[in-house]
Order: C-alpha cells, then sequence, then structure tokens
C-alpha cells in the first residue's frame, strides 16, 4: 500500500490570495491536483489543510473514496509539520509515502505511476523524477527505512535534505518534461501553468 500526502497548508504569502482554491481548468488548483491523484494508482490520499482550512475544505469534493482530510495547526512552522502531520495519518499499512505539493497541477496521473511502478519494481527507498538534473515531485519514502527521519524533519525545507543524504538509496527518474518543477507560488506562475493545462 502506498500513500500520497498532499500537502496545501501554507499561506500563499507570495500570491497574495489563497491559491489553493483559485480556478484551474473546470476545477481549482487543489482539485486538478487531487484529481491527478485519484486517476492514478495510489492507495491512499492524505490531505493535509492548515490556513483557512475549513474555507479550503468547502471546496474539496466529497465523493473521492480514498481521500482523507487532516489539518495541521502547526502550519506556521513550515512545510515540515505538514509532512508530519501526514505521516502520523497514513494507513499504519501503508508501506510508502508519496509526497505531493498542493500548487503543483500539472503533474500528471501518468508521472505519479511512473514513481509509484519504479518504486514497486527496483530496491530502493526513494524514487522521484528528474528533469535535466533537478529532481522534482512527487517523492516516494519507503515508511520502514525513513518514517522517523520524516517525523524529525524541521523547518520549510520539505524532505529533501532526507533525499540529499541518501543519494546511495536513490532513483532519478529522467521526465522529458518540466511539469515535475512547477510550482504555482505567484500570479506570474499562475497565469504561465494555466496556459499549459492539456
Amino acid at each position: 500500500m502506498i500513500s500520497a500526502i498532499l500537502l496545501a497548508a501554507g499561506e500563499s504569502k507570495r500570491m497574495g490570495i489563497t491559491k489553493q482554491i483559485l480556478k484551474f481548468g473546470k476545477n481549482t488548483i487543489l482539485e486538478y491536483t487531487i484529481n491527478n491523484l485519484v486517476n492514478s494508482k495510489i492507495d491512499e490520499i492524505i490531505l493535509v489543510l492548515g490556513y483557512k482550512a475549513k474555507e479550503i475544505k468547502k471546496q474539496v469534493s466529497t465523493d473521492y473514496d480514498n481521500l482523507i482530510i487532516t489539518v495541521n495547526s502547526d502550519f506556521r512552522n513550515g512545510m515540515s509539520s505538514s509532512i508530519k502531520q501526514g505521516i502520523r495519518s497514513i494507513n499504519p499499512e501503508a508501506k510508502a509515502a508519496l509526497i505531493v505539493l498542493g500548487d503543483q497541477p500539472l503533474i500528471s496521473s501518468e508521472i505519479i505511476n511512473l514513481v509509484i511502478d519504479s518504486y514497486n519494481e527496483k530496491d530502493v527507498g526513494i524514487v522521484a523524477p528528474i528533469f535535466k538534473g533537478i529532481i522534482g515531485h512527487p517523492v516516494c519514502f519507503n515508511l520502514d527505512k525513513y518514517r522517523d527521519r520524516l517525523l524529525g524533519l524541521s523547518g520549510d525545507k520539505g524532505a529533501k535534505e532526507i533525499v540529499d543524504a541518501n543519494k546511495n538509496d536513490f532513483l532519478g527518474l529522467k521526465v522529458s518534461s518540466d511539469k515535475i518543477l512547477v510550482d504555482i507560488d505567484d500570479e506570474e506562475n499562475y497565469l504561465k501553468a494555466l496556459k499549459r493545462i492539456s
């Protein structure tokens, strides 16, 4: 079993408005990202909310069978606090956790499945896509190996330090598109991403 931890607790400071519920295609940025996960091989989705959680939750469909919403009241302490909230909320039977960012709606189900399939097929503890040498998302972690380290994270750096410290246990999947690197932080990013909806 592989669980996705979908991080959507941030304050959208650079955007200036709550970006998770901005229109994106026929959905919002967050719904678009959720749908990419729902249409993949992921077994469970843990959506981690924080800032304006009640407002955002109202915009999320209740039709998903495998979506669990949890609220990180500690969200102001950075992305690491949301990762830890997600790890604490996943099914105990989960063998791996896929870290997904809520502001990356251009990452397709096909990319998500590539990471999942490669994790299942290869004997490595960490798997992520790479574009031109840059590691993108989603990143899959073996929980037997990395649960404690994920729970020990601090600050707003995410899990990059774990990847950097364990390159001998890392598989990078070369992909042909930079969509694995595209996050929507400000209005310029948002307008560019809208043009790339496929």
